[in-house]
């Protein structure tokens, strides 16, 4: 369960900033599959509410393996 802003669409990303503790959803400008440092680039559209992702939560599910730590660009 949990909110996201009016423009959010399908396809749009859920984030959590290294360190932060607040979900943010992004969307893919650019998607790129060379040697580029990110694999894609994204515009930040809002912040969110996302039940159990919330106040570092999402950390825990890092470290257990259900979630994965993923580079992005924002532009």
């Amino acid at each position: 369960m949990g909110l996201a802003p009016l423009g959010a669409d399908v396809g749009d990303y859920l984030c959590i900033l290294a360190g932060g503790k607040i979900p943010f959803v992004v969307r893919a400008t650019h998607k790129d599959n060379s040697q580029a440092p990110s694999p894609f680039t994204c515009r930040l559209l809002e912040d969110s509410y996302t039940h159990g992702l919330m106040d570092s939560e999402a950390m825990q599910l890092v470290d257990s393996g259900e979630l994965k730590v993923q580079h992005l660009e924002l532009v």
